[in-house]
């Protein structure tokens, strides 16, 4: 009794028992046992037996706490306090939740793959130095106090060679007006932007110093604003510095999003006008917003949709 126990790895018929042998996949035994799932691959439905109330009136009852794995059958009801799972394909795999500053901190120093479970008012730079997969889940990352000192420029930088994966999911990177841009990577390290996100900077909405930016999809836009009239001002909103452009250390590969009055397809910020846009890829422009869509390659010229199909 009082045994705990903790699966790691692919297999079933783990179990906590004093006696009782007939094992079915993952199942708990025995006053007060515990088994604690962390990674693996689970197949089959749980079952927890051996619950009791001793003459004290005290219920003794076996636990099965998920913490990470996929399954075949939805966890819910097993999962540890902050914790979530993403459904695909009847497949569920569980992930470690987000929901305070210290623990962003945290893992984006560690890195592995983790969801946003709430708005988080930043209160340094959060610094990415191991690869990361980070899952906005519709939530906020932002600051209310000045980020910008020093070599910290945004409010998230991708250092030391990591490599930073954003799922948008309908969250934003909100950075506080006329403080710091959103993204920037350094080092050699990569970021990656998918689905539905929303990222708001200053002056830069993203900057690769060193490293590359991949886009498929996002809406971006920003703040402060540059010097200059009509779409001018937002020539950075997109950014590379301007040596590591040059030698092909710093760069974007547009393969999608929504840029507010920025034509990756052309952009000024860079000498000479870059074309960050993949081949495959063109840019429409409707209302001062330019859309990444795929159909024709990369050459250089922003297309219209009364122009035709591509």
């Amino acid at each position: 009794e009082n045994t705990n126990v903790t699966a790691n790895g692919n297999g079933y018929a783990i179990w906590a028992r004093n006696e009782d042998y007939n094992v079915k996949n993952y199942e708990a035994y025995c006053k007060d046992s515990v088994i604690t799932i962390v990674s693996g691959n689970v197949t089959g439905e749980f079952k927890i037996t051996d619950k009791y109330t001793t003459g004290s009136n005290n219920v003794h009852e076996p636990k099965i706490v998920i913490t990470g794995g996929t399954f075949d059958h939805d966890p819910t009801a097993y999962m540890a306090n902050g914790y979530y799972y993403i459904e695909e394909d009847n497949i569920y795999t569980v992930y470690e939740g987000i929901h305070t500053y210290a623990q962003l901190v945290e893992a984006a120093a560690n890195g592995g793959d983790y969801t946003i479970t709430a708005d988080i008012d930043l209160e340094e730079t959060i610094a990415v130095t191991a690869d990361m997969t980070l899952r906005l889940n519709g939530h906020r990352i932002y600051n209310t106090q000045d980020l910008w000192v020093g070599a910290n420029w945004s409010l998230i930088s991708v250092r030391n060679g990591a490599n930073l994966t954003i799922k948008g999911d309908n969250g934003i990177l909100d950075a506080k007006a006329n403080d710091c841009f959103a993204l920037d990577v350094k080092d050699d390290g990569t970021i990656t932007l998918d689905g539905n996100g929303t990222y708001i900077g200053n002056l830069h909405t993203i900057y690769a110093y060193e490293g590359i930016v991949t886009i498929n999809g996002g809406s971006f836009d920003l703040k402060q604003l540059s010097d200059g009239t009509g779409e001018e001002p937002y020539r950075y909103e997109l950014n590379c510095y301007d040596s590591n452009y040059r030698n092909g250390s710093a760069n974007f590969v547009v393969k999608g999003g929504s840029f507010t009055h920025f034509n990756p397809q052309g952009s000024t910020g860079e000498n000479p006008t870059a074309n960050y846009i993949a081949e495959g890829y063109y840019a429409v422009e409707e209302n001062g917003v330019y859309t990444v869509k795929a159909g024709i390659t990369g050459s250089g010229e922003t297309m219209t949709e009364e122009e035709g199909e591509f």
